[in-house]
């Protein structure tokens, strides 16, 4: 996640929170949680620095979600959407630490590339495509692997998309994929 990304989303937090009780502690613990959270990605350059920290502090954001909306200050709807987008960055904390292990283990560990096993060397091999590339269309994917469906390109793509190791960007024609 872009830092623009981050700062928009603490603004929106801001926007919610300044509809509780003026002296409502919660609202101050929200606010705190989320800063925190801003300037892990901040100080990491737009990547956070620790996301093992960042998923505990958004753990707990989460839960002070939960506590301020039983309290109806604000629509419901408006805790969905914030939870929502603290979950993409939840995805891609965890994706950043798959990415990190797998790294330092050489991406040795089956586990974080493979479903069922048997796809394992063509993820890892979509990996390391990436990391040189920096970003690549499905098509480019097909030259690397000619005896391999689109559709099949596709399936591995997803699934590294949903262990949030690379990001999609783009729609249509202009679909590529990166490193998260």
């Amino acid at each position: 996640m872009e830092k623009d990304d981050i700062i928009k989303i603490t603004l929106a937090l801001y926007r919610v929170t300044e509809k509780f009780p003026e002296k409502e502690p919660l609202k101050f613990s929200i606010r705190e949680e989320a800063n925190e959270i801003l300037a892990e990605f901040i100080m990491g350059g737009g990547k956070s620095r620790s996301p093992g920290d960042i998923l505990k502090k958004i753990e707990v954001l989460q839960d002070y979600f939960k506590i301020a909306e039983k309290q109806n200050w604000v629509n419901s709807k408006n805790f969905f959407v914030l939870g929502k987008k603290y979950g993409e960055i939840t995805k891609e904390a965890r994706g950043l630490m798959l990415l990190e292990r797998s790294q330092k283990e050489g991406i040795q560990n089956e586990e974080t590339l493979t479903g069922e096993g048997q796809d394992y060397e063509r993820r890892k091999k979509i990996i390391e495509i990436l990391k040189k590339k920096k970003k690549a269309q499905t098509g480019e994917f097909e030259n690397f692997f000619p005896d391999t469906s689109k559709r099949t390109l596709r399936r591995d793509l997803q699934y590294l998309l949903d262990k949030g190791l690379v990001k999609r960007v783009g729609d249509g024609n202009r679909t590529f994929y990166k490193i998260s």
